[in-house]
């Protein structure tokens, strides 16, 4: 029972380390990071969506700029804390599920040890939640399980939830038996491991019992004998398959073996190199056989070992150290059956060690493996933790303190430790964007007391010393690529950074700026400048702010990547598709947006020169999508409400043929023919007046409408209705898509002379029901409605255009706006841009409303 002023002060302690620890959880990363003071606050724009601020937001952000502090600290050595892992955790062969809850024991106030089988597991307090404290553990079981080489441990008898998966085989202690699943206990706490992956069972296996004086094991290779006198002329028995048994004593080149009643006489190369062995207390290592050099002193009778080899005169035995090997005596050293953890280390570098260094075999340095070590010794260094350079004697994992090793000198590569903080310097401050895996290397630039800073494509970044240490590792940074069609992106919370191979190399805080580079082959993740590297994150963990500059021209392929960008961005509420391929094989690609059930549809740039369309469709596609995805109100329409009864499928480029041609001339053609035709028809040898598709053919006269061929044209740059309706691929692709689906509305953007048409082929009742919506998107553009003329003077002259087709065929309202003052044959002025915009910016929303009543 722990005393008053105890309770109190633990009380204190928790309640300081829970609050910490969950604002640290909400960021799902590192609770030594600090939140961004960088952000600037944006202007006010009134032709931008403005988000709606939440409660749980602003928490968020209050959580995020006291990140740094949030650390999990004072931590009771020897108390038992029940924990959560905050992510997947791997150590060695084992991984450890996120959310996974254990019982561990703090060893430092920053550190904690679990038993997971016969492992003692080292944890960083920041890596889990810390739930309570936990006084009982369990003692009593029943027997001990071996699994197999790969086996599950789950949280629940019924198997649902995943706790452990190992991919080397483990002994458990065994706490009930069933018919299909045992309990096991795992990290204090009973778990549940199938029957079907256990290997053996042993009712006191070797590794909890102590090996009596020189009743030592030894490996036997296979197909190996046993001989009944030293000189190995009788056998006694034969071994077909590797088999451990315990040894009396070394002979001469064999182990004297216990065989039944009496003794057997082994070979010591019919052993195998490598077993395990535990040290004698204060058991000397030396550099040698002659024992010139003490390389260093064990201080730990408890840790095991792995012997590489055996000397020739057999009384040495050899241990893997760094880059050496050191000699220990036989009668020094005791075998074990005793596992080894594996370590999953790929880091290849190195360290000199200082004279009298330790060794520890956790990163709190509380327990020493090896003491006195002799000076100069080169140690390869497998990776780091904390202020520790993580080394391998024996294949055991130990920690070297970096006070003992010897820097690597001015100007060399510092390699971070752990997950460290990645900050942003401007000026006399610094602001964190993410953090780094460990080991990533860097090549300092200038320091200070607190930071080692280093500059990337004129931007200064910085580490902290104290999450980083001297290395002799090639630098990580690699030369970005230049995005063809620059984009800024930010995550949507703090997310991980991977390598081109998929490696995990850092992390990004939420709704830092990030350059989008490209989008990967594969796997449709985005290409990002990683602090000057080319990385990859996820795109559904990123959202965007404003993408399409409207106020520039766009090209087919700029059009089409932008397209791709916000479905990889939003694959909750929008759908892409490529409804066909024009002439020269472009893609002709559609978006939806929205999830109503109900649709319209709008087109644009079915006219080469009238390409100032497809900016307006791909600027209504940037802000609604952005309003959809923030829950944010524009122009007063809450957006998301509105496309969530009726979605908008987007075509902005119909024709994108002859939107090259104008925008890049002749070479945006490749076949013979089309280049032949377009330079005979261009007008005063110019494309800047090209109205047809890539084969000469004015996309809007070949719908084969009612009376299609009254219409009197002749091959040209514009007006030629082509040689049969429907004669285009861009034609019959649009009308296959029209067929697929039952749209409500269809709004045809073309740009000259700020009208719009709305038919000639409709009912009476029908030229009622679209007058409301000519009326409205009239009233919110300023264009004027022309008076339909009628089914006589469609009748007379023909009539070969898409809206005229889809009223004819849907009975649908279909209207066609042109968004510019009368132009003459030539593109929109890129100056006009912000006024169109501003006409237009609602009427894909107000097409959408209307059509939701009926």
């Amino acid at each position: 029972m722990l005393k008053n002023r105890e309770v109190g002060r633990l009380l204190s302690s928790w309640m300081i380390i829970i609050f910490l620890s969950c604002s640290a959880l909400l960021m799902g990363f590192p609770a030594n990071a600090q939140a961004a003071a960088d952000v600037p606050v944006p202007t006010a724009n009134p032709s931008k969506p403005q988000v709606l601020p939440s409660s749980s937001e602003a928490s968020l952000n209050q959580s995020v700029s006291n990140l740094e502090q949030n650390k999990i600290e004072n931590l009771i050595k020897g108390q038992r804390y029940k924990i959560k892992f905050i992510k997947a955790y791997i150590e060695g062969s084992l991984t450890i599920e996120e959310n996974a809850e254990l019982i561990g024991t703090a060893t430092a106030e920053n550190t904690l040890e679990v038993a997971i089988g016969q492992r003692k597991v080292s944890i960083d307090a920041n890596l889990v939640e810390i739930i309570d404290t936990a006084e009982q553990t369990i003692n009593n079981g029943i027997d001990y399980a071996a699994t197999k080489e790969t086996f599950t441990i789950f949280k629940d008898v019924e198997q649902a939830v995943p706790f452990i998966i190992g991919t080397s085989a483990e002994t458990f202690k065994v706490l009930e038996k069933g018919q299909q699943v045992w309990g096991v206990e795992v990290g204090n706490l009973k778990a549940y491991l199938p029957k079907s992956m256990i290997q053996e069972e042993s009712q006191s296996p070797n590794i909890d019992q102590p090996i009596d004086t020189r009743n030592d094991i030894i490996q036997l290779k296979e197909n190996s004998k046993i001989y009944a006198n030293s000189d190995l002329t009788e056998v006694a028995e034969e071994i077909e398959k590797a088999a451990r048994m315990p040894i009396l004593e070394i002979s001469g080149s064999n182990y004297v073996v216990q065989l039944g009643q009496t003794i057997g006489y082994v070979p010591i190369s019919s052993t195998t190199g490598k077993f395990t062995v535990k040290l004698n207390p204060k058991a000397k290592l030396y550099n040698n056989t002659s024992k010139s050099k003490v390389m260093a002193v064990n201080s730990n009778s408890s840790a095991v070992y792995t012997v590489s080899s055996v000397a020739s005169d057999h009384q040495f035995f050899i241990i893997d150290f760094g880059s050496t090997e050191v000699y220990v005596e036989y009668a020094d050293l005791t075998f074990t059956e005793d596992a080894i953890a594996s370590a999953d280390h790929t880091r290849n570098d190195h360290v000199t060690t200082k004279e009298g260094f330790t060794l520890y075999r956790e990163a709190s340095n509380r327990t020493p493996l090896i003491t006195n070590g002799a000076d100069n010794q080169k140690l390869k260094v497998a990776g780091t933790l904390g202020q520790n350079y993580i080394v391998h004697l024996g294949e055991t994992v130990a920690y070297l303190p970096a006070k003992y090793a010897k820097s690597y000198g001015l100007n060399k590569e510092i390699s971070t430790s752990g997950s460290a903080v990645l900050y942003k310097k401007v000026k006399d401050s610094y602001y964190p964007l993410g953090t780094l895996k460990n080991g990533f290397t860097f090549k300092p630039t200038s320091s200070n007391s607190k930071y080692d800073l280093f500059t990337k494509d004129k931007v200064t970044y910085a580490v902290k010393k104290s999450d980083s240490l001297p290395t002799n590792q090639s630098l990580a940074l690699t030369p970005k690529k230049k995005a063809v069609y620059p984009i800024t992106l930010y995550p949507e919370k703090n997310i991980v950074v991977y390598d081109v191979k998929g490696n995990q190399i850092g992390a990004l805080y939420k709704g830092k700026a990030v350059d989008l580079l490209g989008i990967s082959e594969n796997d449709n993740k985005a290409k990002i400048n990683f602090m000057g590297q080319l990385a990859e994150v996820k795109f559904n963990e990123l959202y965007h702010k404003d993408i399409v500059n409207g106020k520039s021209t766009i090209s087919h392929a700029k059009m089409n990547y932008y397209m791709e960008v916000f479905s990889l961005l939003y694959p909750e509420f929008t759908e892409r598709e490529v409804i066909g391929y024009s002439a020269e094989g472009r893609a002709i690609p559609a978006l939806r947006v929205g999830n109503g059930k109900k649709e319209i549809i709008m087109d644009a740039s079915f006219h080469a020169r009238e390409y100032m369309t497809t900016n307006v469709l791909l600027e209504m596609i940037d802000t609604y999508s952005y309003s959809y995805n923030r829950n944010a109100v524009f122009s007063n329409w809450n957006v998301k409400k509105t496309l969530d009864q009726v979605s908008i499928w987007f075509l902005p480029m119909m024709n994108p043929d002859g939107v090259m041609l104008v925008q890049q001339g002749i070479s945006a053609l490749k076949n013979p023919v089309n280049i032949k035709y377009a330079k005979t028809y261009a007008k005063n040898g110019s494309f800047k007046s090209w109205k047809a598709n890539g084969r000469g053919v004015d996309l809007n006269q070949n719908f084969g409408g009612q009376s299609w061929e009254k219409i009197k044209t002749k091959k040209a740059y514009r007006n030629y209705k082509g040689p049969s309706p429907f004669s285009e691929p861009e034609t019959k692709a649009f009308i296959s898509f029209v067929n697929k689906h039952q749209f409500k509305t269809n709004l045809s953007y073309h740009s000259s002379g700020s009208i719009i048409y709305w038919g000639g082929v409709q009912t009476s009742s029908e030229l009622a029901r679209d007058r409301k919506l000519v009326n409205k998107i009239a009233n919110l553009t300023g264009y004027m409605p022309i008076k339909p003329k009628g089914p006589t003077y469609n009748y007379k002259y023909g009539s070969g255009n898409s809206t005229a087709w889809i009223i004819k065929e849907k009975r649908i309202p279909a209207l066609t706006i042109e968004i510019a003052t009368y132009q003459g044959e030539q593109p929109v002025n890129l100056s006009q841009w912000t006024s169109i915009w501003n006409k237009n910016k609602t009427v894909g929303l107000n097409g959408a409303k209307e059509a939701a009543s009926r």
